[in-house]
């Protein structure tokens, strides 16, 4: 049956390893007007493919077409990018939602290759399909390099524990004695000195020229004290060649990540001058916390706000309560999970060493009673709106961006005036009646009302001074005072 005037075609796929299947719609009729369509992975099974969609298109008169995907695995990326290469649209589906729209048609929920291409093509018509983001030049180069060294680091840290493992069997006093031990000393010491019979008759002049030759000035261990903590070790003396055998490999193989990362370290350094970013102008973001964001993030022109990277990330919070049952709000989880460790870990980065910063984390903690890892969820979130505002401008950092919050909300549950009633001095931007805050806490332990440019609170058992003429010392003091 012909469909005179039809707008659009939506194909939907199937992906297998080495044999899709695809059917066709109409978007706006949902009717079927192919067969289940069996396509090789490869270029001639593509071609065979938009000959019958071109020939469907003809047909029935469509204006376009829309390739939508089921992503498994890696399997959908040929296709994917081969048909985005070509100029046509191309669409995935969430898995979850292909499974459940089939549980929807049959409780039994069967599943079979000609089933699952028109539960595809349904959900393009019910607006469930989202366009594919690909990543193209620069982009894709520097997502790959950064994957391929963040897998290293992963293998790197399991080595070390393996490494850490095998020496506590041989001399435990070794792991103990340096606080990395894959450092240049302790793997110098490793590779020459591997187990405890041989440290022991090694003379002290000798343990000490490698101590001179691979240490540092900050080197907690000396030569002589290392010596006498081997002669009470429990250390396996006998039939250990195996195990320093496999040293001696583990070590080639840490050498050997340590350059490999080194090496892909310096290609993300190149990719991110090309890029002109300026994510590394917040105090406490480096290279390889700026490359982590843009490589899962991409071209930021595909975004139109900051809160679809915080989505993207899956740091989105979602509701569970029905009826009377009011469930706590929790994030999502079901964005990009590298993205979402990556903010997690730079929030840690900022609360430690940017002031602006510092004082949002203080503001969610003490005036919003959150719990602390709550409050650095905050600050992730909070670090992925900038960052779309300094990726789409093009602009360094502005710590007015950040802000601390609107302290009416702690204000309101105190009973204190939300306006600023001082006759002398005036503190201005905190909607909030210092004087009263100070006066009602415990924590004041002196304030002079004749000169309101100081104040004394007790924090974590200590004495601080905090500037009120300073905005960040207002603050300060009306958080800790609280």
């Amino acid at each position: 049956m012909k469909t005179k005037n039809s707008s659009i075609l939506v194909v939907g796929i199937d992906v297998h390893k080495k044999r899709h299947y695809a059917r066709v719609k109409i978007l706006e009729t949902r009717e079927v007007i192919s067969p289940i369509l069996k396509i090789y992975n490869s270029k001639r099974g593509l071609d065979f493919l938009l000959e019958k969609v071109r020939y469907l298109m003809k047909e029935h008169r469509a204006q376009d077409v829309i390739f939508t995907l089921e992503p498994t695995g890696v399997y959908w990326k040929p296709l994917g990018y081969s048909l985005h290469d070509r100029g046509y649209s191309v669409h995935l589906v969430n898995p979850v939602q292909v499974h459940y729209k089939r549980k929807a048609q049959d409780p039994a929920a069967n599943k079979n290759d000609k089933i699952d291409p028109g539960l595809i093509c349904d959900l393009v018509c019910d607006g469930k399909s989202n366009p594919v983001r690909f990543m193209l030049g620069i982009f894709r180069l520097l997502q790959k390099t950064v994957r391929n060294r963040r897998d290293l680091v992963l293998e790197l840290s399991s080595k070390k524990i393996k490494l850490k493992t095998i020496i506590y069997e041989l001399c435990p006093e070794l792991v103990d004695a340096f606080t990395d031990i894959t450092g240049r000393l302790s793997m110098a010491i490793l590779r020459f000195f591997p187990s405890i019979d041989l440290l022991e008759s090694t003379p002290l002049k000798e343990l000490s020229s490698v101590f001179r030759i691979y240490g540092t000035n900050n080197t907690k261990i000396t030569p002589k004290k290392l010596l006498s903590q081997i002669q009470f070790s429990l250390g396996i003396k006998t039939d250990n060649q195996a195990h320093i055998k496999q040293i001696q490999m583990i070590l080639e193989r840490i050498e050997l990540l340590k350059r490999q990362i080194s090496l892909l370290e310096k290609d993300i350094n190149n990719y991110l001058k090309e890029l002109d970013q300026t994510l590394t102008t917040i105090k406490g973001i480096g290279p390889t916390l700026a490359s982590e964001v843009i490589a899962e993030v991409g071209d930021i022109n595909t975004f139109s706000n900051g809160r679809q990277l915080v989505k993207l990330a899956g740091l989105d919070t979602v509701e569970n309560s029905s009826g009377q049952t009011n469930k706590k709000r929790y994030i999502s989880k079901k964005g990009i999970s590298s993205l979402r460790t990556t903010s997690i870990l730079a929030a840690f980065s900022l609360i430690r060493s940017c002031p602006p910063f510092i004082d949002y984390f203080l503001y969610e903690t003490k005036v919003l009673g959150k719990k602390p890892m709550q409050a650095v969820i905050a600050v992730a979130d909070k670090f992925l709106r900038i960052c779309f505002y300094m990726l789409k401008d093009k602009v360094p950092f502005d710590p007015k961006r950040v802000g601390i919050g609107n302290l009416k909300t702690r204000a309101k549950t105190l009973n204190q005036p939300l306006e600023v009633s001082l006759s002398s001095k005036e503190i201005v931007n905190l909607d909030i009646n210092l004087l009263e805050a100070f006066r009602k806490s415990s924590k004041v332990v002196l304030f002079d009302e004749e000169d309101l440019t100081w104040v004394k609170i007790r924090v974590n058992s200590k004495v601080e001074t905090f500037d009120l003429e300073e905005p960040r010392g207002r603050v300060l003091a009306l958080l800790n005072a609280l």
